[in-house]
């Protein structure tokens, strides 16, 4: 973030309370995200994990590995992370990865796997983590700053790691990732399709909230 906004803006649109407290003393104004819907009805689920980080160096992705390689972790874990080719770490059983994949093919990893583990060390975007909500996934996000603001089924435990700009970069510790995949693997159906549902009520939620607020914006600037 830089300092120019209030000298550019009249306002500063913040896509999170966190946001809102970071630039405290600018005029701001909080509207939430906007994300697609990624949905794909008729999919069937499985008890599977998928860690899509994209090109973000911010998601976490290490401990997440590192939970299914000193864990030993049964459990089917897809990963796609752009900096893979940079990673040290070994593989493991159970463990896929891909440094890059088709958005269809994304679309069909959130849609069929039930867990998405989003413990992002901070969230400016937030596109992914509101994706696997549009898809009724059992989303285990973390308990800081701005993640704390989304729903999750379940939030690891996370330390402030650096500062960056005006925020806060968290980690997570690969002991609590797997302590949240050990504890999720015996929840039952019911369980599950309960989760689904309050995730995609909570995406629904935020996106109806978004439109009012931003039609609101628009409105005032005469557009």
């Amino acid at each position: 973030w830089r300092d120019w906004s209030s000298d550019v803006c009249s306002s500063d649109l913040c896509k999170t309370r966190e946001a809102e407290r970071a630039f405290r003393g600018a005029q701001t104004r909080y509207v939430g995200f906007f994300s697609d819907d990624a949905r794909q009805v008729g999919t069937a689920k499985r008890r599977a994990w998928l860690h899509a980080a994209g090109k973000s160096e911010t998601k976490n992705t290490r401990a997440v590995m590192r939970a299914w390689l000193h864990h030993k972790l049964p459990d089917d874990l897809t990963v796609c992370w752009a900096h893979l080719l940079r990673t040290t770490e070994p593989t493991a059983p159970h463990l896929k990865l891909t440094t890059w994949a088709e958005a269809e093919q994304v679309r069909q990893w959130q849609n069929e796997h039930w867990f998405h583990l989003c413990p992002s060390g901070y969230e400016g975007w937030g596109h992914y983590y509101h994706e696997a909500l549009s898809c009724g996934a059992v989303v285990v996000g973390a308990a800081h700053a701005p993640m704390d603001e989304f729903h999750a089924a379940v939030r690891l435990p996370s330390r402030p790691l650096r500062q960056q700009g005006r925020g806060t970069i968290w980690t997570v510790d690969d002991s609590d990732v797997a302590i949240a995949v050990k504890q999720l693997r015996g929840v039952s159906e019911d369980w599950l399709a309960e989760q689904g549902f309050r995730a995609r009520l909570a995406y629904e939620k935020q996106q109806s909230e978004s439109r009012q607020r931003w039609g609101e914006v628009l409105q005032e600037a005469g557009l």
